[in-house]
This record gives C-alpha cells, sequence and structure tokens, in this order.
C-alpha cells in the first residue's frame, strides 16, 4: 500500500490528511476520495486539491461547491405548555453573534439571542404557551434565526423553522 497526502487550499473544503492506494498497475489505479464542502459563505467556492506521494507524484484538481440560502425547515411540533429544541448550526468560520425571533406571541423562546461557535451546533428552546381561545386547531408560528449582515457575506441570510402548535 502507497499513501498518499492531500491537501486543501479552502478551509470550506475538508479531506483526510492521507489516502492508502494500491500500488499503480501499467492501466493506472483508481483511488476514491471524499471531499466534504461546508460553506461559510452564499455563492460559488473555488479549491485546488493536491494528492502527493514519493512515488506516484503529485495530481492537482479543482474542486467546486456552490452554497445557496438555506431552506426553510420544519414544521416543528409543539405540545401546549412544553417546549421543543431545534438545532442551529454556526455555518461560519468565526464565533458569530445570532438572533433569535418568533412571529407568533403563543410561542416564546428561552433566549433572544446567543454568540455560537465557529462550525458548532446550538441548542434553540422553543415553547409553545397553548391556544388562547379555546380551539384545539394548531397554531402556526415561525422561528427566524438571523445574524449581522457581514458575518453572511454580501447578503442577509437568515434560517427559517416552521413551528406547530398543538393542543391535546
Amino acid at each position: 500500500m502507497l499513501f498518499h497526502t492531500l491537501q486543501v487550499d479552502n478551509g470550506d473544503f475538508h479531506v483526510d490528511k492521507t489516502v492508502a492506494a494500491a500500488p499503480g498497475s501499467t492501466g493506472g489505479t483508481e483511488v476514491a476520495l471524499d471531499v466534504t464542502f461546508e460553506p461559510s459563505r452564499l455563492g460559488e467556492q473555488r479549491a485546488m486539491l493536491v494528492v502527493s506521494s514519493q512515488i506516484g507524484g503529485e495530481y492537482t484538481f479543482p474542486v467546486f461547491g456552490t452554497c445557496i440560502a438555506p431552506k426553510p425547515q420544519g414544521p416543528f411540533m409543539i405540545k401546549a405548555g412544553s417546549t421543543a429544541t431545534i438545532t442551529f448550526r454556526n455555518v461560519f468560520s468565526s464565533t458569530t453573534a445570532f438572533t433569535f425571533q418568533v412571529d407568533n406571541p403563543l410561542f416564546h423562546l428561552v433566549k433572544s439571542s446567543e454568540n455560537i461557535r465557529s462550525r458548532k451546533d446550538h441548542r434553540i428552546s422553543v415553547g409553545f404557551d397553548g391556544n388562547d381561545s379555546g380551539s384545539k386547531a394548531a397554531v402556526m408560528g415561525k422561528l427566524i434565526v438571523t445574524c449581522p449582515r457581514s458575518a453572511g457575506g454580501n447578503s442577509n441570510v437568515q434560517w427559517v423553522y416552521y413551528l406547530k402548535g398543538v393542543t391535546q
């Protein structure tokens, strides 16, 4: 087995440090490797992936990734008088201040903002007080997560989570 080192020149792309490959044959040897794209801003990202070994030489591959705005998620069901936890990830490459808000007064947040470390998950607690009209109909709302424009690049980024409050 030969071991090849891998390097990528953009922090939004991740690869293992090494990959094992069988010795080459006259027709070549195919080796698969995983490249993970974890974008930190909207738009297209480019990188160069370099695979090298002392025996096999050096191979350079262009890598491209495109990040679009986050799609809404949910609905997250919350029973009257209880809370639900929604996991949110700071995709940016630095600690970022995020604000959380709900658009329906029957839902409430334990915290309305938080500084979240780079590329870390954060659990947002959302409570549902119940339908104050006495109706058993589901109550709909949204949790909206935002950050300063500078963190999201040139455009405002927001994450939307649909909420569904149910009374038993």
